[in-house]
């Protein structure tokens, strides 16, 4: 669905319609509008023409993966919300400990 969401937010901040953006990519309005709707994959090689054809950069970056930030999100997705409540106090409450003794 993010290569839909893709499409459709560079055709508007180009202000096309559907239509104009199929002539300057030389493909079909329905096939953008398959796009758009998740109906039909997203290539890689389609978004980058359809960013080109709307006068927009695709920026894509690579980074190492953070393996620290992935654990503590597989810990936390089961839990409720409650649960979740309660992570965030005693987070706040461990930082705030942690950062009055570093201070005195």
């Amino acid at each position: 669905m993010k290569g839909a969401l893709l499409v459709r937010e560079a055709r508007l901040r180009a202000g096309l319609s559907q239509a104009q953006l199929a002539v300057r990519i030389g493909a079909s309005r329905q096939r953008i509008s398959r796009w758009e709707t998740g109906a039909s994959p997203v290539t890689f090689d389609d978004a980058e023409r359809v960013f080109a054809a709307c006068d927009l950069d695709l920026v894509v970056g690579l980074r190492p993966r953070d393996h620290e930030t992935r654990a503590m999100l597989d810990t936390l997705a089961p839990l409720t919300p409650d649960q979740l409540i309660d992570q965030l106090v005693a987070w706040q409450e461990f930082r705030a400990s942690g950062s009055s003794r570093s201070t005195s």
